[in-house]
């Protein structure tokens, strides 16, 4: 092989290394944004839940008071 072959063979081979690398780094960016997109809409749900959770929790303390009420109003 010439010296001129070889570093087109070599050149070649870097420019396919080159592709590669960068065929990675944009696999890579794709999969953070998909964990991102999961992450966030995890958060936003768990975030409902609490909420609603929380407002369930208030409802029963409520009627748990009020019962209290109704059965010491009773004893008089």
């Amino acid at each position: 092989m010439s010296v001129t072959d070889w570093n087109r063979s070599g050149d070649w081979f870097l420019e396919q290394f080159g592709v590669l690398i960068q065929r990675m780094k944009e696999s890579r960016q794709e999969r953070r944004a998909v964990v991102e997109k999961y992450e966030q809409e995890i958060s936003a749900r768990e975030e409902a839940v609490r909420h609603k959770t929380d407002s369930v929790n208030k409802k029963l303390n409520k009627m748990k008071q009020n019962g209290l009420k109704v059965v010491t109003d009773g004893d008089d």
